[in-house]
């Protein structure tokens, strides 16, 4: 899928590295960041579970293309979980390796951070389109 389109491919990976990495030199993550990150985490995590409840229960016995939406929709709720929950431990990583203070470590940790936090918010918006597309075909 990715092979045919390099612009999807360029905003997924490419975009979200340019960006992090200007965010990182201007800011690194402090600890008022990650308490905020930490909160806005675990609000994440609990609405992706409760999104995936729904969307187990919606009807599978419709046309090829709406299964396969079905399925692709359950497979990026399942990675927005995977991104929080290790978004949430790269926190607490950072928590331990703050104490150190090495310059070069700090940015580093920062630029993963901000990279899976944009990562998360760009797949959100594809979550919300895949969700209006079978709220949609449900409602035909």
């Amino acid at each position: 899928m990715l092979k045919n389109n390099k612009s999807t491919l360029i905003i997924i990976y490419i975009l979200p590295i340019i960006i992090a990495v200007g965010i990182a030199r201007i800011k690194t993550i402090e600890i008022g960041i990650i308490n905020n990150l930490n909160v806005v985490l675990s609000i994440l995590i609990a609405m992706f579970f409760s999104v995936m409840s729904i969307i187990i229960n919606f009807e599978n016995g419709k046309s090829e293309n709406y299964k396969k939406t079905l399925k692709d929709t359950n497979n990026t709720i399942m990675f927005e979980i995977l991104l929080s929950v290790f978004l949430l431990i790269c926190t607490f990583i950072y928590m331990f390796i703050e104490k150190i203070g090495s310059v070069v470590i700090l940015f580093f940790i920062s630029l993963v951070m901000y990279y899976l936090s944009i990562v998360v918010i760009i797949n959100i918006f594809m979550i919300m389109k895949r969700m209006y597309v079978l709220y949609d075909k449900k409602e035909k």
